[in-house]
């Protein structure tokens, strides 16, 4: 079955994360069912909710992430196999909680799959069970455990199966050819999207202002290490606005606490994404100081404001655009701390938004990644 035209291709979205929820696939997976449907396209979405997640979007069909994991991977099997027999494709934003769980399905439709990796479910995997504390950068290259040697083999089942599979980076697909045999002819690259369509009408630095972290509150994102930085600085009129929510909140209010913090260091909670880049252009500076941000949507978002960010020197973003940009190592306190003080020198921050200001964005919007998902959905399906 082919794509004989632009109208009328039925496309179903497995995604782990869709908004409310926030995070890169949750936004990846929005705004591209978006330009998408104004495509001509006909959207079906299967996701995973809170229990309390009100969706009022007849396109959308949840799972309760409360569930037994058993149970809640059956039930997205189910919903994916009944919609798939809709789809002319499915294509899953998530490797192991939708993608294993949709790949079944559609293959027991005879449906051709697409996966989209954001992450690298393994090293995170990894990363939160304590069996690493390294970079994914480094992370492949070290011994495994028996546990992470079963896991390894099942992601390379699952890939196996898959018909293609698009990275945002180079850096992440030239892992996944060494290390999950995964051949040159499965393999597709496309960028994240980048709008420069939204650029601060005040493109000067902003000389007050709070430190913002936003995502998913979970170890690999470097929060408890962030937070021990920020206490050594001193100055109790500034303030560290974390955004977002996770497994780590209940240990991150502990730290707070336990370092006398509570008045300096707010966790936010979370918030719509119309919100967080309304408090984006109001802060001082954007802090992502995670193990590792393969392609960080959320900075990709923050440069096209031309504002102020700190970012993990661990990142797939091309060498072009980190050459402007403040990194840090990311299992340094210290450096963490010297470069958000290195900021909140006014003489520095201006220069440094200056230079963002000046930094050519190419232009990169959804309507334009949309249309090269729908060359590669066309060519698949010939």
């Amino acid at each position: 079955m082919g794509f004989e035209s632009r109208k009328n291709k039925k496309i179903l979205i497995a995604t782990g994360l869709f908004p409310p929820q926030i995070g890169g696939p949750a936004v990846y997976a929005f705004n591209l069912s978006l330009e998408l449907e104004k495509s001509g396209c006909e959207i079906k979405i299967v996701t995973y909710a809170d229990n309390d997640a009100k969706i009022n979007d007849g396109r959308i069909l949840t799972v309760k992430k409360s569930q037994n994991i058993l149970f809640r991977y059956l039930k997205y099997f189910w919903l994916v196999l009944k919609l798939s027999r809709w789809a002319d494709i499915v294509y899953t934003l998530d490797l192991m909680s939708a993608g294993l769980p949709a790949t079944l399905a559609a293959k027991f439709r005879n449906k051709k799959i697409v996966f989209r990796t954001g992450g690298d479910f393994l090293w995170e995997k990894a990363f939160q069970s304590g069996w690493t504390t390294q970079p994914l950068s480094r992370y492949y290259e070290q011994k495994k455990n028996w546990q992470e040697k079963i896991l390894l083999s099942f992601c390379r089942w699952v890939l196996k199966k898959m018909d293609l599979v698009i990275f945002s980076t180079e850096f992440q697909a030239e892992i996944y050819r060494q290390f999950y045999s995964l051949p040159r002819q499965k393999i597709k690259l496309l960028a994240n999207a980048i709008s420069v369509n939204q650029i601060a009408a005040n493109q000067k630095a902003s000389n007050g202002g709070s430190l913002i972290f936003a995502g998913r509150l979970i170890k690999l994102k470097n929060l408890e290490r962030l937070i021990f930085a920020f206490g050594k600085i001193r100055n109790n009129d500034l303030k560290l606005l974390i955004f977002g929510d996770g497994p780590e909140k209940e240990n991150l209010e502990r730290i707070i606490k336990k370092i006398n913090l509570e008045n300096r260091v707010k966790l936010m909670g979370r918030i719509s994404h119309e919100q967080l880049i309304n408090e984006i252009e109001n802060c001082r500076f954007l802090i992502l100081p995670s193990i590792t941000e393969i392609s960080p949507n959320l900075a990709l978002e923050c440069l096209s404001l031309r504002k102020a960010i700190i970012l993990t020197q661990e990142t797939g973003l091309p060498d072009e655009m980190l050459k402007n940009l403040i990194t840090i190592d990311p299992l340094s306190e210290e450096d963490i701390k010297e470069k958000m003080e290195y900021l909140l020198d006014d003489n520095n921050l201006l220069v440094y938004q200056q230079k963002l200001v000046s930094s050519a964005v190419q232009n990169r919007g959804w309507d334009r990644l949309a249309e090269e998902h729908l060359d590669i959905f066309s060519t698949i399906l010939k």
